[in-house]
């Protein structure tokens, strides 16, 4: 029987990395990790796979502040970072792994004896937990778990690391609580809204028109209206199976939601999204089939654009029931290195007006993405133009950054946000961009963080931001606790509002600065409201 490819270029890697010469004085060697295990007996599984490949595979056990044990799995020892990836990258060409993070070999493995700096290191690892602002994120085990920074890193570019203080926290997981469920307000505006026992279901995302006009929806397709600022809350219209993660409302009538059928996961829920279309206020909704789509930005009542995955880009002029599939940005959009296996797609987009508008999106595929692009019209989607944008890192190589960006918000054809997730080597960061000049220029924010992000900024200075990650703990069932967090300098310090513990805060909704709401697990309910300081 004929060997496969695969296995040809593994045994051929592991041949030429035994003709290096190994430097075992030397101070400083290099590994590449491939997972973060929960548990010690997935991290065995794992590397019994790996080393089933022919590679020197190993596992270590690192303990984490404030999250816990990670059993992280790495394969190989390398005299510098150039060679480990090198072999890294041979190993992904060819089949054998899909993605790998090059780590300083610190420790003697737990389980074999310590790997020759001879053999090539690379894996597998889980697929990572996408976060989206707008749509709720997938629950699966933490991916390459990288050690909490002990710094944050702010201004533009997030070139200078500067010591993190009790306003700047650096976020590698909420602090955690004996009970099971309950919040920790730091900041007075923050209420939890007490209501019926008829709201329990797990709400994702939350819109207010106005100061008193508001909707909640979430999980089984629980729909919640409110007309009093949210103080009191009345059940709707049920969407049925379908998963509530995305409400807008253009005026108090006429407002879309987007939901997902219950059961299906990954790819099969991206396909499978539903619009919900309401012309009375919510009580009544039209259902359809909106395949792909994860974000919708109306411009009127009539006017309004959706995006989504495999480089999905449609505009409705009818208020949603008919959509034109927008063709030619295809063009725009550049593969990343040399990969045929990654695809493209949308995450969200926003008009400022009939002509200006802003769309950005992602390369991904079945174990990591990378962050795409923006682009920008300014003759109302009938041509788009590519903004460029160059996010400064360390320890990546090549013209992408590992990571995606979530969200957008503009308050004029020159000035807005974009809020995202990103991978700098071995660390994981939450970031804000800011541009006050169509693109031309930004200015970065970043701070350390595992966790998943809902955020929203109203302006380039201001805005929040809700971080959940799970609970370390022995326990089966997972535990998450939800840091919400604010900045009024763009993200270069961060102060924390409240911690819920227990929940995941997974939607975040500021009408103004002085007026906000946040939803969560088990029909939580928050609401801000800024008293004024006059006597």
């Amino acid at each position: 029987m004929k060997r496969s490819v695969v296995e040809k270029t593994i045994h051929l890697l592991i041949a030429i990395a035994f003709s290096i010469p190994v430097a075992l004085a030397q101070s400083r060697s290099f590994t590449i990790q491939v997972e973060s295990a929960l548990s010690e007996a997935e991290a065995r599984s794992s590397v019994a796979k790996l080393r089933a490949q022919g590679l020197e595979a190993y596992w270590v056990k690192t303990t984490i502040a404030g999250i816990g044990a990670r059993y992280r799995v790495r394969i190989g020892r390398f005299q510098n970072q150039a060679q480990a990836k090198a072999n890294a990258d041979q190993l992904v060409s060819a089949g054998a792994i899909k993605e790998f993070i090059v780590a300083v070999y610190d420790a003697q493995p737990s389980d074999s004896v310590a790997p020759d700096e001879s053999k090539p290191a690379t894996s597998a690892p889980k697929d990572p937990e996408r976060a989206s602002d707008k749509s709720g994120p997938r629950e699966k085990k933490n991916p390459l778990e990288a050690k909490p920074d002990a710094k944050i890193e702010s201004g533009p570019g997030a070139t200078r690391p500067r010591k993190a203080t009790n306003a700047e926290p650096a976020i590698a997981a909420p602090a955690t609580a004996e009970a099971p469920a309950d919040v920790k307000i730091n900041n007075g505006a923050w209420t939890v809204v007490k209501h019926g026992a008829e709201i329990d279901k797990n709400l994702r995302a939350i819109y207010f028109v106005d100061s008193t006009t508001g909707w909640a929806a979430g999980d089984a397709g629980a729909i919640y209206h409110t007309t009093d600022g949210g103080r009191d809350w009345k059940p709707l219209y049920s969407a049925g199976a379908a998963d509530i993660s995305f409400i807008y409302f253009i005026d108090l009538n006429r407002g879309w939601m987007l939901g997902k059928s219950e059961g299906k996961t990954g790819d099969e829920a991206e396909s499978g999204t539903i619009l919900f279309i309401t012309a009375n206020g919510g009580r009544t909704w039209i259902r359809k089939p909106l395949p792909n789509v994860t974000s919708l930005h109306f411009i009127d009542a009539k006017t309004g654009w959706a995006v989504g995955r495999n480089f999905t880009l449609l505009k409705t002029i009818d208020g949603g029931m008919e959509w034109v599939k927008v063709v030619g940005i295809e063009k725009l959009i550049i593969s990343p290195i040399e990969s045929s296996d990654y695809n493209f797609g949308f995450s969200d987009i926003h008009f400022t007006d009939a002509k200006h508008g802003w769309l950005i999106g992602n390369f991904y595929k079945k174990a990591r993405g990378d962050i795409g692009g923006v682009f920008t019209t300014s003759d109302g989607g009938a041509t788009w133009r590519r903004v460029p944008l160059m996010i400064q890192t360390r320890n990546n190589s090549g013209g992408f950054t590992p990571g995606s960006l979530h969200s957008a918000h503009f308050t004029d054809a020159n000035t807005g946000s974009i809020t995202g997730e990103m991978y700098d080597g071995e660390s994981r960061f939450f970031f804000a961009l800011h541009t006050r000049d169509v693109g031309q220029t930004w200015s970065l924010y970043r701070i350390p963080s595992r966790a998943t992000h809902n955020s929203q900024f109203l302006d380039p200075a201001r805005g929040w931001t809700a971080a959940f990650a799970p609970r370390a703990s022995r326990d089966e069932a997972t535990v998450y606790d939800t840091t919400l967090m604010r900045t009024d300098n763009g993200g270069l310090s961060w102060r924390i509002d409240f911690i819920a513990r227990g929940r995941r805060i997974r939607g975040v909704f500021f009408l103004s600065p002085t007026r906000g709401w946040a939803v969560g697990d088990r029909g939580m309910i928050l609401s801000y409201e800024e008293k004024s300081k006059a006597n």
